[in-house]
């Protein structure tokens, strides 16, 4: 039996709202909260997978957010800020201190 190994694709959605066209966190606390209890489970998990296996680097960067990101330890800094606030009430990210400029 084969365990469902989460993909990017998976949780892009939570990061729908990082991108500098569209920015606008806030919604994203909204469409969580919206959701039924088990997809948000689903979705804390499949990222927190993802961050532990080291699978949200520079590429990710910028597919969430349409920018690039400095380096690849400030592209993995901007997923860890995006869960803390997605489900652990943490900060607001603010994706211009994660790009290169």
């Amino acid at each position: 039996m084969t365990l469902h190994q989460p993909h990017y694709s998976d949780i892009s959605f939570l990061l729908v709202y990082f991108n500098a066209n569209v920015y606008d966190p806030e919604q994203l606390l909204e469409d969580l909260a919206s959701m039924p209890t088990l997809d948000q489970e689903k979705a804390k998990t499949d990222m927190a997978f993802l961050l532990s296996e080291h699978r949200l680097g520079l590429a990710e960067f910028h597919a969430a957010t349409s920018c690039t990101a400095k380096n690849g330890d400030v592209a993995r800094r901007f997923f860890e800020d995006v869960y803390r606030f997605a489900f652990e009430n943490g900060e607001e990210p603010d994706i211009a201190k994660y790009w290169n400029r």
